[in-house]
């Protein structure tokens, strides 16, 4: 599907705020929780759009807010020097910026040519790390070091829906904010739903899942060991194809098919 089909944005701040409020009121009568797949968040978004005559066009956009809802009091619960604040270059002046950047990013230099110095400071402000830089990538090393357990990311659409499988794959709670207009340069995004969403705190205790742990055990539970000693019984060529193949050792399994 041509992405300019699913990935328009409401035009107005008037009528993504009240797009918000009605996903909100939507999502708190499913009662549903994190995380959701694509096709849950599709299939809601459809819902959506078909019960309120909204344009198709715009599915994107309502997938992403819908995330937002359903992981929001999770996030609200992280306190705040385990978020990190992901910002694009994109939101700088494309001909005034005068920012360096590095292997970590973008270096601001405070100029208040565009919004990024202030949500930074707002970041700075809660205690929350933030970094602008392309792409969800960059902070794929401090999730898995736990260095932070949540990301609160602004970006295009398209960006948006290249990094939800990252946030998924890493079992990491998270927040999408979407850029208002396309493109490379000169971008904006509603400055204040970004300090609500940054500035979000709930007493309520989340106990969030030890994705190392759960690796961990999963990748015993189908070691070649394990599968021997559960299938003591099974010697044949077949049944160790099958053991090496589940147990991860792929380079034997062609030797023994030779």
């Amino acid at each position: 599907m041509d992405n300019k089909q699913i990935y328009n944005v409401p035009q107005t701040y008037e009528e993504r705020t009240r797009l918000r409020n009605l996903i909100d009121e939507f999502v708190s009568s499913q009662l549903l929780g994190p995380p959701l797949s694509m096709d849950d968040l599709s299939g809601l978004s459809d819902r959506l759009i078909s019960d309120n005559t909204l344009e198709p066009e715009m599915k994107g956009w309502i997938m992403v807010e819908v995330n937002n809802c359903v992981w929001r009091e999770t996030v609200a619960s992280i306190p705040y020097d385990k978020r990190i604040l992901l910002l694009p270059k994109c939101l700088s002046h494309s001909t005034k910026c005068k920012a360096d950047v590095d292997e970590l990013g973008l270096l601001c230099h405070r100029c208040s040519l565009c919004s990024i110095p202030d949500l930074q400071d707002k970041a700075d402000d809660l205690g929350m790390m933030s970094i602008v830089a392309e792409g969800f990538t960059s902070v794929i090393g401090l999730i898995e070091n736990r260095v932070v357990d949540t990301v609160i990311g602004v970006g295009c659409l398209d960006s948006l829906e290249r990094a939800f499988p990252l946030l998924i794959n890493n079992a990491v709670p998270g927040l999408a904010i979407p850029l208002n207009i396309s493109g490379c340069k000169d971008t904006n995004v509603d400055y204040g739903y970004v300090n609500r969403m940054i500035s979000m705190l709930s007493e309520k205790e989340i106990h969030l899942l030890d994705y190392d742990h759960l690796k961990s055990t999963l990748k015993s539970w189908f070691s070649y060991e394990n599968l021997s000693a559960l299938l003591t019984g099974y010697t044949d060529l077949t049944s160790t194809i099958t053991k090496e193949w589940l147990g991860g050792a792929t380079e034997n399994v062609g030797a023994l098919t030779c």
